[in-house]
């Protein structure tokens, strides 16, 4: 597998809390899922919040290294421009990869089509966001 380059992946603290403030939220077992569209059709970005609650170093880029294989195989599902913050809860790592397309595929299409509706009306939070020092 290749590796995930930087303009896949969100970088800036900026960005995830952009994110996690103004993009539609579903929870789901072992994940938070959060989408946020951005104006600009780049390509979808993934980032991955994993706590020191979920385990040590080693569980927690285990956790992380399943969510881009998933995201890389399934980017598909997400629109252009979309940013993608998925949260790891506490028994997230020990999941198989089959049960980790299962959860997110449940909800990350009825998050894109309802961000999708959102982001069309109005984008008072990115504008407040940009406006901020």
């Amino acid at each position: 597998m290749a590796r995930f380059s930087r303009d896949r992946r969100i970088r800036k603290r900026s960005e995830y809390l952009l994110a996690q403030g103004c993009g539609v939220t579903a929870r789901t077992r072992h994940f938070v899922v959060i989408v946020y569209l951005r104006e600009s059709d780049d390509l979808p970005r993934l980032g991955i919040v994993a706590s020191k609650r979920v385990g040590n170093a080693v569980t927690r880029n285990r956790g992380k290294r399943k969510l881009r294989q998933w995201f890389h195989s399934h980017e598909s599902m997400t629109a252009p421009g979309a940013d993608v913050v998925i949260i790891l809860k506490q028994r997230a790592a020990d999941l198989d990869a089959p049960s980790i397309a299962a959860e997110i595929d449940a909800v990350l299409p009825r998050l894109v089509h309802k961000a999708q509706a959102v982001f069309s009306k109005a984008r008072t939070c990115a504008d407040d966001a940009k406006n901020a020092p």
